[in-house]
């Protein structure tokens, strides 16, 4: 007798697929709940961005993901999830310095004129838009002389 071409005496390999589709639900249903998260986040507007608090909140995402059997953390999906939270961790170094009091005025008024951005409604999507991460170096320097953007 067989059970989805398996024979039924050989019943351990539905158990291992079993445990993997399990797995794979679980890192979806965890996935999910990010990105939920992540367009809450990208809806704030930048004045009213606690920037610590975002970092405490992505890291213990991040944590719960390390809670994950090491199995599933190192699986292809496991892999595109943790690139996923260590790219959105990464760029939020960035907002620290982007929220820091001493980026120059000027550097904020070139940012908002050549991405045509009302300041007042600019929010964390429209900053992650921009890809700054392609400027951090010109950032955290805020030196007169460097172009913000």
């Amino acid at each position: 007798m067989k059970f989805f071409e398996i024979p039924m005496r050989n019943f351990s390999q539905l158990v291992r697929i079993r445990q993997k589709l399990d797995e794979n639900v679980r890192l979806v249903s965890f996935l999910d709940e990010f990105q939920r998260q992540e367009n809450i986040w990208m809806k704030i507007l930048w004045k009213d961005v606690d920037i610590q608090q975002l970092i405490n909140d992505v890291d213990a995402f991040l944590e719960r993901f390390r809670q994950f059997p090491m199995q599933s953390q190192t699986n292809r999906r496991g892999q595109e999830i943790d690139q996923i939270l260590q790219d959105f961790r990464s760029n939020l170094s960035i907002l620290i310095e982007l929220k820091n009091e001493s980026i120059r005025e000027r550097h904020w008024k070139q940012l908002i004129d050549e991405n045509m951005f009302d300041h007042r409604l600019m929010t964390l999507e429209n900053l992650f838009q921009l890809h700054f991460h392609r400027d951090e170096d010109k950032i955290r320097s805020k030196d007169d002389s460097d172009s913000f953007v």
